[in-house]
């Protein structure tokens, strides 16, 4: 997937956004966080990015998401994920 130009106009994203890309070459695909308002970063935003990014890996690995009493595996990545941002946010990744 390209990312289009108006993605990256600071007007149209509130504080992040999440989008699938990948290496044309290899075909590797992976995910984008990007974090356009670092200053107004916060955990709600930080968990709403996290899910984007579990529900991504999940739809394309063919995993359900769980449920209550089925989730673990789910909140751990997503927590993981979380946790990913958050290092960033901090600047130690």
């Amino acid at each position: 997937m390209d990312i289009e130009p108006r993605q990256f106009e600071a007007d149209y994203f509130s504080i992040a956004s999440t989008c699938p890309v990948t290496i044309k070459k290899g075909g590797w695909i992976g995910l984008l966080v990007c974090i356009w308002k670092p200053k107004v970063l916060n955990v709600d935003t930080i968990c709403h990015e996290s899910v984007h990014c579990s529900d991504f890996i999940c739809e394309r690995f063919g995993i359900t998401n769980g449920s209550f009493d089925n989730g673990e595996a789910y909140a751990y990545l997503t927590g993981w994920i979380a946790g990913c941002i958050e290092s960033v946010k901090r600047g130690k990744k």
